[in-house]
């Protein structure tokens, strides 16, 4: 049940986990963890030692440096996430910030 679209970099000692998606051109470094029903959309740059939560979405071209996402977690577009996150946020910006906390949990 995991999608892994062309172009896509995935490096040693990472794990996907089900029902994720990985769309085009997007690099996941070493030992990363992505959890169940991640939406990662294009151009998306993971660093090494990166946890994405279950049921998150990563925006394009977001870039994720040595981070803790916690479940339902989303991410901007173009946002550079440089620390670890909370579950049910929302988040944007160069460096990101919280913009909002999800009062409903839904999948993304």
């Amino acid at each position: 049940g995991v999608y892994i679209g062309p172009r896509v970099v995935i490096n040693p000692d990472t794990k996907i986990g089900d029902n994720s998606v990985i769309w085009s051109g997007s690099i996941i470094e070493h030992d990363n963890v992505v959890g169940k029903n991640v939406f990662i959309t294009p151009s998306v740059t993971t660093a090494g030692y990166v946890k994405i939560g279950d049921n998150s979405f990563l925006g394009m071209g977001a870039v994720i440096v040595k981070a803790v996402l916690g479940k339902h977690v989303t991410i901007g577009a173009g946002s550079l996430v440089l620390g670890d996150v909370p579950s049910n946020k929302y988040l944007l910006g160069n460096p990101a910030r919280i913009i909002k906390t999800k009062d409903k949990v839904s999948y993304v």
